[in-house]
């Protein structure tokens, strides 16, 4: 945590429960999958805040504190959010320090076990 108090900002991204029910509720159809679709939504713009940073150069990580409640109700008292948002992560941005990156390469499967291409 002494780490993030560099940061220059933070993102924080929430689902909101309210939305995800009156969609389930509109749609019964597709009320199952409803909140599955939010969290690939919220992972989506997890995944694009990420690269624009990055691609201004600076710093960041991605948190995920959805499962640690005392987190999750500070940040919601401290922004002033609705209930029926959930804390699903927080993406902290700031300048790249010396030794900040991994410099070792991360061990990785083949393309070849993780990519399966199907057809022409």
């Amino acid at each position: 945590m002494e780490g993030l108090k560099k940061a220059y900002g933070t993102i924080v991204f929430y689902e909101d429960s309210a939305t995800v029910r009156q969609f389930q509720d509109k749609f019964p159809a597709y009320h199952d999958i409803f909140p599955e679709w939010s969290v690939q939504s919220g992972g989506m713009h997890q995944f694009v805040l990420w690269t624009a940073l990055e691609a201004e150069g600076l710093g960041a990580n991605l948190q995920h504190y959805q499962v640690v409640e005392s987190v999750s109700k500070k940040a919601a008292e401290m922004f002033g959010v609705s209930e029926s948002w959930d804390m699903a992560a927080q993406l902290v941005f700031g300048g790249v320090e010396e030794g900040g990156r991994p410099t070792e390469a991360k061990e990785k499967k083949s393309t070849d076990e993780t990519v399966k291409v199907f057809g022409a």
